[in-house]
C-alpha cells in the first residue's frame, strides 16, 4: 500500500527477507520503506509509543532505500493515529507546511502534486463530462470542482 502522509511518502507490504523470500511473507510484520530517511525519522518522530525503539535501516539494493520493520499491529495503531489527527482540508498544503523543514519537503511537495495530476489525467480519461452532471445529479452528497489550481 502507498501512503501520502503529511509526513512523507511510504511503501508498507508484508516483511520478507532473509529466512523469508517474497513468496514466503510474514504476515504479522510489515516493512514500512521510505525513499526519503527524514520521512521515516519524521514518523517515528510523532508515535514514538509505536515506533520509537525500532531501527531504521539502510540499504542500496532495493527500490526503497530505507526500510522499518514493525509488527502489524502497532502499524495498525500508527494509522489509526494518521486518520485521527487529519484536520485539514487540503492535503497538499498540509504536507507542504509539515515537510518544508526537510532537507527534501521541496521535493516531496512536487512529487504529490505530479502524482496527483497523473491520476486526474486518469479521472479524466476515465470519467467524460457526461459521467460527472450523471454523478452530480445524483442522490449522494459529491465535490465536483469545476476549476482546479494547484495553489
Amino acid at each position: 500500500m502507498w501512503l501520502f502522509t503529511r509526513y512523507g511518502f511510504f511503501s508498507t507490504a508484508c516483511a520478507y527477507g532473509k529466512t523469508l523470500t517474497a513468496a514466503t511473507i510474514a504476515p504479522g510484520l510489515i516493512m514500512v520503506r521510505a525513499h526519503d530517511r527524514q520521512h521515516l525519522e519524521a514518523l517515528r518522530k510523532r508515535f514514538p509509543a509505536h515506533l520509537g525503539g525500532l531501527k531504521i535501516k539502510a540499504t542500496e539494493n532495493t527500490d526503497f532505500f530505507f526500510p522499518l520493520l514493525v509488527p502489524k499491529r502497532k502499524w495498525a495503531e500508527v494509522c489509526k493515529g494518521l486518520a485521527a489527527e487529519t484536520n485539514w482540508n487540503k492535503f497538499k498544503p498540509e504536507a507542504e507546511r509539515i515537510t518544508r523543514s526537510m532537507e527534501h519537503g521541496h521535493d516531496y511537495v512536487n512529487a504529490i502534486y505530479q502524482v496527483w495530476g497523473t491520476l486526474e489525467r486518469l479521472q479524466r480519461a476515465v470519467e467524460g463530462p457526461a459521467d460527472r452532471r450523471t454523478a452530480a445529479s445524483a442522490d449522494v452528497d459529491v465535490f465536483l470542482p469545476t476549476h482546479i489550481s494547484h495553489a
